[in-house]
C-alpha cells in the first residue's frame, strides 16, 4: 500500500513539473525580454537628462557671462558718478574757499 502511495505521489509531482517548467521558462523568458527593454529605455532617459543638463549648464554660463558684464557696466558707471561728484565737491570747496 506504500508503495502505491509512493507512485502516485511520484506521478503526481511529475505531473506537476511537467506544467510548473514551462510555465517557470516562459515566466523567465518575459522578465529576460522586459529587463532588456527597461536597459533600453533606462539608456533613453538617461541620455535626455544628460542632453537636458548640458543645456542647462550652457545657459547658467550665459547667464553668469551676461551677469558679469552687467556688473562691470555698473561698476564703471559707478565709477564715473563718483569721479563726477568728487569733482563737483572739489570744485564747490575750492570756489568756497575763494570767498
Amino acid at each position: 500500500m506504500e508503495s502505491g502511495w509512493i507512485e502516485t505521489v511520484r506521478i503526481v509531482i511529475e505531473l506537476i513539473a511537467i506544467v510548473f517548467i514551462p510555465v517557470v521558462g516562459y515566466t523567465l523568458r518575459g522578465v529576460i525580454s522586459q529587463g532588456r527593454k527597461i536597459e533600453m529605455i533606462e539608456q533613453k532617459v538617461n541620455d535626455q537628462i544628460s542632453s537636458r543638463i548640458e543645456r542647462l549648464e550652457r545657459k547658467i554660463e550665459s547667464f553668469d557671462s551676461k551677469i558679469e558684464q552687467k556688473l562691470d557696466r555698473l561698476e564703471s558707471n559707478l565709477n564715473a558718478k563718483i569721479d563726477i561728484m568728487t569733482s563737483v565737491l572739489s570744485n564747490y570747496t575750492n570756489s568756497k574757499k575763494k570767498e
